[in-house]
């Protein structure tokens, strides 16, 4: 141990409370250290930190003897994830983890460092509202959201070879098989057969070669997906997601797998911030306006619902009237799909809570129960009509269910497909 680590050691172990003292705890997390400060409202000031290694255990030991004064311990989220959050709860602490990207900063920030970081979160604990904690999943959950998240990066692979390889053939001057505006097999056949300089064959085979390797990992991600989709934990809302027309598998599972906890939603307007599907709004004096879509994150689970917009406005005649209504108020598709997919995230959510179901006809949700959570929404519904509104759709099946062939007749799906 250094000489600044036993002076810190001996610092807190000296630490003197009063008897209702509270004190909040900053910790700033990192690879190879913690950095950890205790600041108490009641003096006004922080009463000890210090640096050590980044051992959980060490750091529930320094904190054991003051676990009656401890209000709160809060980090911000990380690359370190939540391991640290879930020993403190274990340990009996109250923990949030904090969202880094809505920590108050300062208009001009003075130097940075792991130990102001950490006076500085602990200083913000002791205010109420000041910071923003995210869920904090089960380790369950989070390998299991770990899936969604690697298939959607290979998918996201996939799509970045597909463009270097027309834009390869662009800048070489040779123009892309019309086969491979939709990547059909008889496309890359095309490309494969396609007479190139040596040098240019090579590199345009390299791409081919990680391109069937990106294919197939998304294969197997999708595989994944539905083991996932059949075990006890999610099978029985997966079922009850997929009754909406134009909802698969994929956006089933990415659904219930980046939301998790669905009661930690108060209302529809949280989930649509949580998403980034509600409207940023400017308001000054008479004044408003639009500040675009919000920044956060979550950028492929909202893809999928913008993706799953399009497909219920095809095949449910409700949808259809909702689009055609945002549509005359909005003068633009980008921004009338959006707020269809703002519209399905809210029925889906109500459908995965277990209380409301997805019936034929049109919906009909009381006014005074359309802004509350699913639970108090279906109790409030209960009492009002006897029973539970129904989020419902019309009768056509899921598009995903299987593809339209000539004439309009429907045709089976294939067992597994990439088509969410």
């Amino acid at each position: 141990m250094s000489k600044q680590s036993k002076k810190n050691a001996a610092a807190q172990s000296t630490l003197t409370l009063a008897p209702a003292e509270k004190i909040h705890v900053g910790c700033d997390v990192h690879e190879s250290k913690y950095a950890v400060a205790f600041w108490s409202p009641q003096r006004g000031e922080w009463v000890s930190q210090w640096v050590q290694t980044s051992d959980d255990q060490a750091l529930l030991k320094r904190l054991a003897p003051h676990r009656a004064h401890v209000e709160r311990v809060v980090y911000e989220a990380g690359p370190t994830g939540f391991g640290l959050a879930r020993a403190l709860r274990a340990a009996g602490f109250a923990v949030d983890v904090i969202a880094a990207s809505h920590t108050p900063r300062a208009g001009v920030e003075p130097d940075k460092s792991d130990r102001r970081d950490a006076r500085q979160l602990a200083q913000f604990s002791a205010q109420p509202g000041l910071l923003h904690p995210v869920y904090i999943p089960s380790e369950l959950e989070e390998q299991d959201r770990q899936v969604f998240r690697i298939r959607e990066q290979h998918k996201t692979r996939l799509a970045e070879l597909k463009q270097r390889l027309k834009a390869l053939l662009l800048c070489h001057g040779y123009k892309a098989p019309a086969g491979l505006k939709h990547w059909s097999l008889a496309g890359l056949a095309e490309l494969r057969a396609l007479a190139l300089p040596e040098s240019l064959r090579w590199s345009v085979d390299e791409l081919l070669s990680d391109l069937e390797e990106a294919r197939k990992a998304v294969v197997r991600g999708n595989r994944k997906l539905q083991q996932l989709a059949q075990s006890e934990r999610y099978k029985a809302r997966v079922e009850r997601l997929r009754t909406v027309p134009g909802v698969g598998l994929i956006v089933a599972m990415g659904f219930l797998l980046e939301l998790m906890n669905l009661e930690r939603f108060a209302d529809r307007r949280a989930l649509a911030r949580f998403l980034g599907l509600g409207p940023k709004v400017g308001r000054s004096g008479e004044q408003c306006w639009s500040l675009g879509r919000p920044e956060v994150g979550q950028g492929a689970l909202r893809s999928l619902l913008v993706e799953a917009a399009w497909r219920w406005r095809r095949g449910d005649a409700y949808a259809r009237m909702i689009f055609e209504r945002y549509l005359a108020n909005t003068a633009m598709k980008q921004k009338a799909i959006v707020a269809l997919a703002h519209k399905l995230a809210t029925i889906l959510w109500r459908i995965a809570s277990g209380e409301l179901p997805y019936l034929p006809g049109l919906m009909r949700v009381p006014r005074a129960v359309a802004g509350l959570a699913p639970a108090k929404a279906a109790k409030s519904a209960a009492k009002g009509q006897g029973q539970a509104p129904a989020v419902v759709a019309d009768t056509q099946p899921p598009l995903d269910a299987g593809k339209r062939g000539r004439g309009g007749a429907r045709q089976p799906a294939p067992a597994m497909s990439s088509a969410v």
